[in-house]
């Protein structure tokens, strides 16, 4: 239900506000998810709910990237560099991560950058 394109504003808030996991997270899922709703859900407790936001990076704002580029857990940045979407500036931000697992060249020679 949370994927529908035609999913009204009133309902998304509230199934943010309801919190309930598997809603939120078909939420961030979405490609059709309003932007103001996706750095919303940037900032959500959940880090599967951060990091599933950027498998639509493309269609995503750029404040997006760029709030989870700062992201407290080396996991949701991880996903970042693997997305070819990512503005290029961003990933040389990631380049001097503290976590190498996060780099961009680092996550190139472990896999291939998705697309």
């Amino acid at each position: 239900m949370a994927r529908r394109p035609d999913l009204a504003e009133s309902m998304i808030a509230e199934i943010i506000t309801l919190g309930d996991h598997w809603l939120v997270h078909t939420l961030d899922l979405d490609a059709y998810l309003p932007d103001r709703f996706r750095r919303r859900l940037a900032a959500h407790r959940d880090k599967a709910v951060r990091s599933a936001l950027v498998i639509h990076a493309a269609t995503a704002p750029r404040e997006m990237p760029e709030q989870l580029i700062d992201d407290p857990d080396p996991q949701v940045r991880e996903r970042l560099p693997r997305d070819k979407h990512i503005p290029s500036d961003l990933r040389g931000r990631l380049a001097t991560d503290a976590d190498p697992a996060s780099h961009p060249a680092q996550i190139a020679s472990d896999t291939k950058v998705l697309g």
